[in-house]
């Protein structure tokens, strides 16, 4: 059964064009939205496993922009 889960994103100061444009290369991710508040980016992702959640989160730590990330696991939906 896939994973799904929520990668929440904060950056450093830069073009967030730049930035979405790079996460669209990954294709576990399902959807990418820039948001206000704390947190600029949140990605939905989709995963088979947790090993392959945790080597996409290394990816986006990776991307020089990114400064931190915090991933939650859905273990359940609402509708």
């Amino acid at each position: 059964m896939p994973i799904e889960a929520y990668i929440l994103v904060k950056l450093r100061a830069a073009p967030l064009e730049n930035i979405t444009e790079r996460f669209k290369k990954f294709e576990e991710i399902v959807e990418c939205s820039m948001v206000t508040g704390e947190i600029d980016i949140i990605i939905k992702a989709v995963v088979k496993e947790t090993k392959d959640l945790f080597e996409l989160v290394k990816k986006i730590r990776d991307v020089p922009e990114v400064l931190s990330t915090m991933t939650s696991i859905v273990i359940s939906k609402c509708k």
